[in-house]
């Protein structure tokens, strides 16, 4: 008995050693091109080959050129930002920035914004909440 454990636990050892990942289930490999072809639908019942080519097979065959399309499109787009975002960014103008900063455009009272005019300092100003009252 103790001959047959030390083999199992030998043959364990090494099998556990020896072998990569064990998945659960099989990875799933989707087929690139449809299974099925459009052109099944002209033999379906309830209308002529003709109307079923003009109303399932063409729409169908349609919206696979349409679908293919918009992938290479949206691999034209990938390339392109990874192009923008190797490029430079611009730098900073030395402006401070914040939100809902109308300047002088607008007679909404007293101006209201940064203390310190140098970039390290620009941030949103402290305003006191809006409390409304009523009589």
């Amino acid at each position: 008995m103790k001959r047959f454990i030390a083999t199992f636990s030998l043959v364990l050892a090494v099998v556990a050693v020896l072998s990569r990942f064990v998945y659960a289930q099989a990875p799933i490999n989707r087929p690139a091109s449809p299974t099925v072809s459009p052109y099944l639908n002209l033999l379906r019942r309830g209308g002529g080959p003709g109307f079923n080519y003009f109303t399932l097979v063409r729409p169908e065959l349609e919206l696979r050129n349409t679908v293919r399309q918009m992938q290479l499109s949206l691999g034209d787009l990938r390339r392109q930002q990874e192009l923008l975002q190797q490029q430079e960014t611009m730098p900073a103008t030395g402006h401070p920035t914040y939100f809902m900063n109308t300047g002088w455009y607008f007679n909404v009272g007293p101006r209201q914004g940064p203390i310190s005019s140098s970039p390290a300092n620009a941030s949103a100003p402290t305003r006191r909440p809006l409390t409304i009252r009523y009589r």
